[in-house]
């Protein structure tokens, strides 16, 4: 059929949400303690794949998804 070429871009939509989800919660500020005047001191681990940040793989995966799917 050929208009439901759209229901196919529903897993790569999700996929590409989850990835977003996953990358902004493992790239979040985190407090790790205070210092002398009471002011939070935050860190952020950086978790990437291939040097590119978790999160901004979600474009990349949903770019990557449409061409495919709207290939055929």
């Amino acid at each position: 059929m050929p208009n439901d070429r759209w229901l196919l871009l529903l897993p790569v939509i999700g996929t590409a949400l989850a990835t977003l989800g996953v990358g902004v919660l493992l790239n979040r500020k985190q407090v790790v303690g205070r210092d002398a005047w009471g002011n939070a001191v935050t860190s952020t681990e950086g978790h990437s794949l291939y040097w590119i940040p978790v999160q901004y793989w979600s474009a990349i995966i949903l770019v990557i998804g449409a061409i495919i799917v709207f290939k055929k």
